[in-house]
């Protein structure tokens, strides 16, 4: 009973996901896990380095289509960070450069990106909002 019992939790537990080590799907185009993982790892860094009381890291990812651009929307318990992307090669997507973190509208969607790649969107009728730019 012990064996099954462990067996059931290996298996619960190997099933839940909370997308930052997984590919990131939507439609037919993909973000590959390492691309996430580096623009993650990218954007935490330049957002902790203009932070320098806490070490910004985020819980959670996930592919999302807004207007017809596609974003990588990131999360943790204090900030939402929206990163624009596009395509790449085959069914593929890839930064393009820009991001858009804000903490007091980390309900939703935060503040995001142009489609344009020039400006972040406010989100409601706060200015928090930090443009946060990346070489591709």
């Amino acid at each position: 009973m012990k064996k099954v019992t462990f067996m059931f939790f290996l298996i619960v537990a190997a099933s839940c996901s909370d997308g930052l080590d997984d590919q990131l799907t939507v439609g037919n185009l993909k973000l590959e896990a390492a691309d996430s993982k580096a623009i993650l790892k990218g954007l935490e860094a330049s957002l902790s380095a203009g932070n320098p009381d806490s070490v910004i890291t985020f819980s959670t990812s996930e592919l999302k289509k807004i207007d017809g651009a596609y974003y990588l929307v990131a999360k943790n318990d204090e900030y939402v960070s929206t990163t624009l992307l596009k395509k790449g090669e085959g069914n593929t997507l890839v930064s393009a450069g820009i991001s858009c973190t804000s903490k007091n509208c980390g309900n939703g969607d935060g503040c995001i990106p142009q489609a344009d790649g020039q400006s972040c969107t406010p989100c409601g009728t706060t200015e928090d909002c930090t443009k946060t730019v990346t070489q591709e």
